[in-house]
């Protein structure tokens, strides 16, 4: 639980995937899911801290990854996401 809601995370990955609070509100990590493009959005939550130039992100240039570089790029790119930095042992050995 952190400040007043649940987040949930990936069990294979650890990565975050809900921030839910009260009885009918859930945030989602829509960029993590399998197929993002599948999903419809029909909203956003725009708070005061919100950062200014996501508002820009639309129009900037498109680079796509199967350009040169890019894959090399991405391949360098290591992910050390997990839930719970406290596990010695990720993921955690089964008792």
């Amino acid at each position: 639980m952190r400040n007043g809601g649940h987040v949930r995370f990936c069990g294979d990955c650890g990565t975050p995937l809900t921030f839910e609070y009260g009885d009918r509100h859930i945030g989602l990590a829509v960029g993590a899911l399998d197929r993002p493009a599948d999903v419809r959005m029909v909203e956003q939550l725009a708070s005061p801290e919100r950062v200014p130039c996501f508002e820009d992100l639309a129009h900037l240039p498109v680079h796509p990854t199967d350009e040169p570089g890019a894959a090399a790029h991405l391949a360098s790119i290591v992910s050390y996401q997990h839930p719970d930095h406290d596990t010695a042992e990720w993921p955690p050995l089964e008792r």
